[in-house]
């Protein structure tokens, strides 16, 4: 069984988000929780629909991001959720300050994985 490159990065990136989402509402305060879940998925769901858009407009189809004609963007495909990973350090270091637009940010990268994973499962 073949593990799908752009398909791992966009499930790595998921739980990156996942992980940063739960760092930040610990440590946001009470009322952020629920903040911080909703603007993942929803910024998740307007990136995918505005690109899918934007895509269609140009008359272009999606790619995945990972190919066999572009082995290093793999390399720069793993840097995605190692930055968000690291950005789920910086709850710890200020509690009780406001990190949606960390949240906003990590959202529209993993749905820029999630693009690719999907780009990729259809041309396979």
């Amino acid at each position: 069984m073949k593990i799908e490159p752009n398909l791992l990065v966009a499930a790595v990136t998921a739980c990156a988000l996942g992980l940063l989402v739960i760092v930040a509402s610990l440590f946001g305060g009470p009322e952020a929780t629920l903040r911080y879940v909703a603007t993942a998925f929803v910024c998740i769901a307007v990136a995918l629909a505005f690109s899918r858009m934007m895509l269609r407009m140009r008359g272009r189809v999606p790619r995945p991001l990972i190919r066999a004609e572009a082995p290093g963007a793999a390399i720069w495909m793993g840097v995605f959720p190692l930055v968000v990973l690291a950005t789920a350090i910086l709850p710890m270091m200020a509690p009780k300050a406001d990190y949606t637009l960390m949240v906003v940010i990590a959202a529209i990268w993993t749905a820029v994985t999630l693009q690719s994973a999907f780009a990729a499962r259809r041309t396979a």
